[in-house]
């Protein structure tokens, strides 16, 4: 069975998981635990790019998959409890627009687009059979991710056409960006929609987080059951 490396941003989205005997996990340090009985690594880093990365790096030696699990605001019509397999992200906050780089491009990093795909095929339709054997049922997605929590619909539907994106988070981007640009580890994203990017998020992603900590846990137990 391939590694596989889990990046989770908050406690509260994580806790089932943690919480699993299944998994038997053992704390290396706070917030980053090794499977004593599988090759799995999970890293409850905090939110936001920088965190992710630096949970991402600690965790990820050795892995040849890396999972973002979390919750995300939806950019448009899609409902609160859904889920979507994202395996393209946009970095929002990366603008160099000025000195000639189109909007989500890092300089000099050689991207030439700002849609980053650290993905294939058969990893996303490997994703989609541990899905099916979880119960779960998830839209494909793009996701864009930056270092702010979206609260105004007017910015929010604007993004989504600007990027022609699905979902917004915090974290996805950034360890999508370092894989397809510096590791070459193939990436992924299960997001939860917790709420709809407007005025109501913050209320919206309290009550739902707890909901989210579910499905992860359910899809996390399929994902290693599928890849055995």
């Amino acid at each position: 069975m391939k590694k596989i490396a889990v990046i989770i941003a908050v406690d509260a989205e994580a806790k089932r998981i943690v919480g699993n005997g299944y998994f038997r996990w053992r704390e290396t340090r706070p917030g980053f635990h090794e499977s004593a009985t599988l090759p799995l690594s999970l890293a409850v880093t905090g939110v936001g790019k920088a965190y992710a990365a630096w949970g991402f790096a600690l965790a990820s030696a050795g892995a040849e998959l890396v999972v973002s699990l979390g919750t995300s605001g939806g950019l448009g019509g899609e409902a609160i409890g859904d889920l979507y397999l994202c395996g393209e992200f946009v970095e929002h906050d990366m603008n160099v627009e000025t000195l000639g780089f189109p909007e989500g491009v890092t300089p000099y990093s050689g991207m030439k687009e700002p849609v980053i795909r650290p993905c294939t095929e058969a990893t996303l339709a490997f994703a989609e059979k541990a899905l099916a054997r979880a119960g779960l049922e998830a839209k494909r997605g793009r996701s864009v991710s930056g270092d702010r929590f979206m609260t105004d619909a007017v910015e929010s539907a604007a993004m989504r056409d600007r990027f022609e994106a699905n979902l917004c988070d915090m974290e996805s981007a950034a360890i999508a960006k370092l894989c397809a640009t510096k590791t070459g580890q193939e990436f992924f994203a299960l997001r939860f929609i917790s709420d709809n990017a407007n005025h109501e998020s913050k209320l919206s992603w309290r009550e739902n987080v707890e909901r989210s900590a579910v499905d992860f846990d359910l899809y996390l137990r399929a994902l290693i059951e599928t890849a055995d």
